[in-house]
């Protein structure tokens, strides 16, 4: 099974340890409401500091990877990269293509040997997710929002998975960034709002072809720059 050979990093709350960040736990009303998209490119800025050579920058030089990150830092960082690099348009949120600038904005700042483009090919989605995960990149996914008509309410099934393998129903998404940190034949692992969730592979392709489309639901892929 393609997956993450590192700890996903993990943001201190009140509670338990998040799996990435949660974006319901932000203190402003717009990161609270369409902050996803941050979330996700940050949580893949540290994995790639923690973990990658020639990624770590100074923007994150403070980072203790063996704690997890506490919630006040883990905003501050969030305000941080939506001023310099990934600008939120409140209610709307980002866009897939403009993670990928913002996210070549960050590599070329810091001279990381890494470029994103936003999308691939839809019949090799699911390769392109594996070949991420084997060079051990976490992967931003798109749960597309409903086209052509965005204000229709179909949503994705989002998933738990308990002790005994069963996958129950946590929640439903539209129109929202997730992480894919590993995948089988069935399942993708994300990390969203801050937990382990798990997204059906065929649900995940009936809902793009009958309520969204291709380049809403996609990747963001990224290449070393050599």
């Amino acid at each position: 099974m393609p997956q993450l050979a590192h700890a996903y990093p993990a943001v201190q709350g009140q509670g338990a340890p998040c799996y990435g960040g949660c974006q319901t736990n932000m203190s402003k009303k717009s990161l609270r409401h369409c902050g996803c998209g941050l979330v996700c490119s940050l949580d893949l800025m540290i994995y790639l500091h923690r973990h990658r050579p020639g990624c770590a920058t100074p923007f994150l030089a403070t980072d203790t990877p063996d704690d997890p990150i506490t919630a006040a830092e883990y905003e501050a960082r969030i305000g941080h990269i939506r001023r310099r690099w990934l600008p939120i348009v409140y209610p709307f949120g980002t866009s897939g293509w403009a993670i990928a600038w913002g996210m070549n904005r960050y590599f070329r700042r810091f001279g990381l040997p890494l470029r994103a483009r936003w999308g691939v090919k839809w019949e090799g989605l699911f390769g392109s997710i594996a070949e991420l995960l084997e060079k051990d990149l976490p992967v931003v996914l798109a749960i597309g929002q409903n086209f052509p008509l965005p204000w229709r309410q179909n949503k994705l099934n989002l998933y738990t998975r308990t002790a005994a393998g069963h996958y129950c129903r946590a929640t439903r998404a539209k129109a929202h960034f997730v992480n894919v940190t590993a995948m089988d034949e069935e399942w993708m692992q994300v990390s969203s709002w801050g937990r382990v969730d798990y997204i059906g592979r065929e649900e995940y392709r009936q809902y793009t072809l009958r309520h969204s489309c291709r380049l809403f639901c996609n990747i963001l892929y990224l290449k070393e720059d050599v």
